[in-house]
């Protein structure tokens, strides 16, 4: 099994024409807030990164900047820089971000191993004798090409690192054809379905395994090197797969109807062998559903520390299901608080959208929440970065997200200015 690598510095030269930024990454914590004045260019370089890791070469066409630099925990690094190349046949209009812009690999000695530039690809469109109807703007498919081919040079190149970039505007979903006013989609409503779909998918492969080994039951049971478990271990592990089940059923991905129904084995001391095989079959079919139970656990527990006077469940059927806890009413998705929408999807994003080892990023995690929410952030992000397996970049403007840990902050500062230019 490979590993992505981690991304442990991000450096930027001349962005605007005005700033040199150096940011160095807690790879310990996986942590790290970035934070600065506005017009610094927190926002551009969490966009430029996740550009470069997501093959967008485009975003680099509309910045002013020098060079952009990643540091992978490889010793490789990733890059970008703007040069004037000397060529009589550049680009076309429609690939005109790559005029004067080269991607580029560097080994760990310094040296460039692999360049992705206009001047690496034209001989490409010259073998396929496309070049004449790209240079009339006449092959519309060339933009897309060209991605196709710098995703293949980014995969060759940090071996399929992986960012998540979750923006500032983050409560319109998409848009749905479907909606009389082809308004896009609330992200929240979105959301509740898709943990919905997660839940009966889980539960489909839940189903398939528990298959799998009631169709060998028999065989393992009758097994010569089967180790028979005493009775006390046997009782006690019966009564975590009771607690267990209650749990699932609380959160929402068993039916707890259903496991209310279930009755423990008839417990005989000449019944250790089924009962061993049982509860170690039990044990390894649950196991199956512990991963989406701890994020469901985790999603629920956040919000209900937040949410006055609503309580919030998960529902198979459902997915996301809020009640007053005034009266017990049902309250709407749609009737959520701008801050209450935006909470969900933040949270829901790091726990159920985020692959392991990917690096995410987080514009402004403050807009809309209430200044005890921004205290509570980072803590509950942590332990999300625990369960997850990822890497976190955040760009804040506030001290109640930082809260006490300034040890995670990278400043941005800017050049000092001369003495008639700061008056």
């Amino acid at each position: 099994m490979t590993t992505s690598p981690r991304v442990r510095r991000i450096k930027v030269t001349g962005l605007f024409g005005i700033f040199d930024h150096e940011i160095p990454l807690n790879m310990d914590e996986r942590i790290t807030i970035l934070h600065g004045p506005n017009g610094y260019g927190k926002t551009k370089i969490l966009w430029m990164l996740d550009g470069l890791l997501r093959g967008e070469w485009s975003r680099f066409a509309s910045v002013p900047f020098d060079t952009f630099r990643v540091e992978l925990d490889n010793e490789h690094v990733l890059g970008v820089e703007r040069k004037q190349i000397a060529s009589s046949d550049g680009p076309p209009r429609i690939l005109k971000a790559l005029a004067d812009i080269e991607f580029f690999r560097q080994d760990g000695l310094g040296k460039k191993t692999q360049v992705f530039s206009w001047e690496t690809i034209k001989d490409r469109y010259r073998a396929e004798d496309v070049e004449g109807r790209v240079y009339r703007d006449e092959l519309p498919s060339a933009s897309e090409e060209v991605t196709e081919w710098f995703q293949e040079w980014l995969a060759k190149a940090c071996g399929g690192l992986d960012s998540r970039l979750i923006e500032t505007q983050r409560l319109n979903h998409e848009v749905s054809v479907s909606d009389e006013m082809y308004r896009p989609r609330l992200a929240v409503r979105a959301y509740s379905k898709n943990v919905a779909m997660i839940i009966k998918s889980t539960l489909a492969a839940y189903a398939n395994y528990a298959q799998e080994l009631d169709s060998t039951f028999l065989d393992r049971l009758f097994q010569p090197s089967i180790t028979v478990l005493p009775m006390e271990q046997i009782e006690k592990r019966l009564r975590r797969l009771e607690e267990k089940r209650a749990r699932l059923g609380r959160l929402g991905v068993l039916d707890p109807e259903h496991e209310l129904q279930k009755k423990s084995p008839q417990l005989v001391e000449s019944k250790l062998d089924v009962l061993t095989v049982y509860v170690e079959d039990t044990e390894s079919k649950l196991a199956v559903l512990e991963d989406l139970s701890q994020r469901i656990e985790l999603l629920t527990e956040c919000i209900n520390r937040r949410f006055a006077y609503k309580q919030m469940s998960v529902s198979r059927e459902q997915g996301f299901v809020f009640h007053s806890l005034v009266n017990g009413a049902s309250v709407p998705l749609d009737s959520l608080s701008s801050g209450e929408q935006h909470e969900i999807v933040l949270l829901y994003k790091l726990l159920f959208n985020v692959e392991p080892g990917s690096l995410v990023l987080i514009d402004e995690p403050e807009i809309s929440l209430h200044l005890a929410w921004q205290n509570q952030f980072l803590s509950d992000v942590s332990q999300m970065v625990a369960l997850g397996g990822y890497d976190v970049l955040v760009a804040t403007h506030s001290p109640a997200i930082i809260n006490d840990r300034w040890d995670l902050t990278v400043e941005l500062k800017g050049p000092e200015l001369p003495a008639k230019a700061a008056e």
